[in-house]
C-alpha cells in the first residue's frame, strides 16, 4: 500500500503504491500543522493516520486488499466497524477491499498536557454548523481546528487567509485558540474513484474521517481524547452523507475518539439557536462563514442561494443579517431573495428545497407569536415566504435548467471531462465571477 512515508516535526508526507496511486491519487498525500507538534517523535502509525482515514474509503471500494506493516490498534477495529456503514449507504458497490495490517500497535495517548474540563477540541469552518457548536459549550475553553484543502482550495490563498482570519477572531472574542491545518488530502483523488451514484466523492464520502484523521496527531500531542465534529446534515435528510453519527462516532485512534453533534437540528433549528444564544447570554453575534462559491474573493458573496437562504434564516430567527457577517439589510435580503425568484436565478432542486421548506414554517411559526417579529420589513419578508409557493419553484426550476442538469450527468460520466469543467466552472473568477 505505501512506497515511502517521509515525517518531520510538522509535516507528513506518504507516497502510496504504483498501483494504488494510478487507480485513485493524483498525487502524493501531506499534511501540514502550523506548529511543531513533534510527529517525527510519535510512533509511526499516529502520524500515519491522517493518511489512513483520508483513503480507507478509496480501499474498501476498490475491493483490493492491501498490505501495511503497522497500523495502530484502535483505528484497524474502528475501521471494521465503519465499512459496513458505507455498505448501507451505497449498496451498488461490494466496498469488499481491506486493508490487512502486518502489525497491530497499541497507542497510548500521552500525559495531558491540558486540563481536560476546561478545553474541548472542535473542527471549526466558521459556519452556522460549527459556530452552534462551540456557542453552546460556551464558556469552556475550546481549540477550534481549520483545516485549509477543504473548504478552501489550495490554490486560491486569498480566501484562505480571509477565513484564517475569522477563526482568528473568533476565537479572540470567546476566548479559545486555533489550531490550523494544511493538507491536500482532498485534492488529490481522482475523479475515477468516483461512481455514478456518488455525486462528490468529499462530501458523500471522505469528509468526516478525512478531517478527523488529520486531527489525531494534534490531539494525541495534547493529550486529548476526544474530537467534536458538527454536522452538516439532521436526521431527517434521506440522502447519503459522508459525515453521519453512524461514521464519525464510530472513529477511533490512538485512544481518541470522535464526536458527532447537533444531527437532531435541522438547518434552520441550528439559525434559531445561535441568534437566540447571543440574546440570552449577551454574546457578541458571530460573523458566519457560509458562501457556496469557492474561488469567491469574499467570505460571503451575499448572491449565491446558500448565502441568500442564511440571511433569510437570520430574519426568520429574528436577528440581523447585518450583525452576523454580512452586509445587508432585512430589506436587501427580500429583494435579493424576490429578484432570483423572478428570475428563476434560485437554485432549488430537491436538496435546497426541504431547506426552504423548514425556513417557510419557521417563518410562520414566527409570524403565530405575538411581538416576536416587530420590524415592519421582517413582517413582510416573512409573510411573502409564507406564501411562496417553493413546491412549484422548484419544479419549474428544474424544467427552466434541465438541459443543464441532463449535461452535468453526461459530463461526470467522462473524468477527465468533469475535471476539466469543474475547474474551468469554480475558476471563473478570473472572468469577473
Amino acid at each position: 500500500m505505501i512506497e515511502d512515508i517521509t515525517v518531520a516535526g510538522n509535516r507528513v508526507g506518504v507516497k502510496a503504491n504504483a498501483a494504488f496511486s494510478r487507480d485513485h491519487l493524483r498525487d502524493d498525500f501531506y499534511v501540514e500543522y502550523m506548529d511543531d507538534i513533534g510527529l517525527d517523535r510519535m510512533n509511526e502509525t499516529v502520524a500515519l493516520a491522517p493518511f489512513i482515514l483520508n483513503v480507507a474509503q478509496l480501499v474498501w471500494i476498490g475491493d483490493r486488499d492491501y498490505e501495511i506493516d503497522a497500523l495502530d490498534k484502535d483505528l484497524a477495529q474502528s475501521l471494521e466497524k465503519i465499512r459496513p456503514v458505507f455498505k448501507t449507504l451505497y449498496p451498488r458497490h461490494g466496498w469488499e477491499g481491506r486493508l490487512q495490517p502486518r502489525q497491530l500497535v497499541d497507542n497510548v495517548t500521552k500525559e495531558t498536557t491540558i486540563d481536560l474540563g476546561e478545553e474541548t477540541n472542535l473542527l471549526f469552518t466558521g459556519g452556522v454548523d460549527s459556530v452552534l457548536t462551540s456557542l453552546q459549550n460556551y464558556p469552556r475553553r475550546q481549540n477550534l481546528i481549520t483545516v485549509w484543502g477543504a473548504d478552501v482550495a489550495l490554490d486560491f490563498e486569498p480566501k484562505w487567509l480571509a477565513l484564517r482570519r475569522s477563526a482568528e477572531s473568533f476565537a479572540a472574542t470567546y476566548g479559545h485558540r486555533n489550531t490550523f491545518i494544511k493538507t491536500n488530502g482532498k485534492e488529490i483523488i481522482r475523479r475515477k474513484s468516483i461512481r455514478p451514484d456518488i455525486p462528490v466523492w468529499w462530501a458523500y464520502v471522505q469528509h468526516g474521517m478525512g478531517l478527523t484523521g488529520l486531527c489525531i496527531p494534534v490531539l494525541y500531542r495534547g493529550g486529548a481524547i476526544n474530537l467534536m465534529i458538527s454536522s452538516s446534515q439532521w436526521s431527517g435528510y434521506d440522502y447519503p452523507w459522508g459525515s453521519l453519527p453512524d461514521i464519525d462516532d464510530r472513529i477511533r485512534s490512538a485512544g481518541i475518539t470522535a464526536s458527532h453533534q447537533g444531527y437532531d437540528l435541522t438547518r434552520q433549528d441550528k439559525v434559531n439557536s445561535i441568534v437566540a444564544i447571543c440574546d440570552v447570554k449577551k454574546l457578541a453575534p458571530p460573523k458566519l462563514n457560509v458562501c457556496a462559491r469557492p474561488y469567491a474573493s469574499e467570505l460571503n458573496c451575499e448572491h449565491c442561494e446558500k448565502c441568500l437562504r442564511t440571511m433569510t434564516g437570520i430574519v426568520v430567527a429574528g436577528g440581523d443579517p447585518r450583525a452576523f457577517g454580512f452586509s445587508c439589510t432585512t430589506r436587501d435580503v427580500w429583494d435579493r431573495v424576490r429578484g432570483s425568484r423572478e428570475s428563476q436565478a434560485l437554485t432549488m432542486l430537491r436538496s435546497e428545497l426541504y431547506l426552504w421548506l423548514d425556513i417557510r414554517e419557521n417563518a410562520e411559526a414566527a409570524l403565530s407569536r405575538n411581538g416576536h417579529v416587530t420590524d415592519d420589513d421582517a413582517q413582510t419578508f416573512l409573510h411573502w415566504l409564507v406564501d411562496w409557493d417553493f413546491e412549484t419553484y422548484s419544479r419549474e426550476f428544474a424544467y427552466k435548467h434541465r438541459w443543464e442538469l441532463r449535461a452535468k450527468q453526461w459530463v461526470s460520466r467522462y473524468p477527465a471531462l468533469f475535471e476539466l469543467t469543474k475547474n474551468v466552472i469554480e475558476r471563473r473568477r478570473w472572468f469577473g465571477y
